[in-house]
């Protein structure tokens, strides 16, 4: 297989260029290490998104609230915890180009987020 060694090694173009209408945004690693924090990590799509929108809410709640961008991994997050126990909160990221949302969005994700 000419070819292979070097577009596994990104020196030659592959066969399916970018398409950020088709990109999907991915996390993990998800914690909650420190009162009200959330820390994850995000891919970059090999540096074709500049970052992501962090997207989150209380479970139970509808909507979800725009927590910030990021554009470096792992990233640590502020949660507007409503109480002073502990909440379970779901989480999704949006990947960035260029100051606009591209893509789907990450799957829905929860941490308990410590008070």
């Amino acid at each position: 297989m000419p070819g292979t060694i070097g577009a596994t090694l990104r020196l030659e173009a592959t066969a399916a260029p970018f398409n950020p209408g088709e990109y999907t945004a991915r996390m993990n690693d998800l914690s909650s290490p420190s009162a009200k924090q959330l820390r994850f990590k995000f891919g970059k799509a090999n540096g074709k998104i500049d970052g992501v929108n962090l997207y989150g809410r209380k479970v139970g709640a509808t909507d979800f609230i725009n927590l910030g961008r990021y554009t470096a991994a792992p990233a640590n997050a502020m949660i507007p915890l409503t109480g002073d126990a502990p909440e379970e909160w779901e989480f999704e990221v949006r990947a960035v180009k260029r100051d606009i949302e591209i893509g789907s969005p990450s799957p829905i994700m929860s941490v308990i987020i410590r008070a």
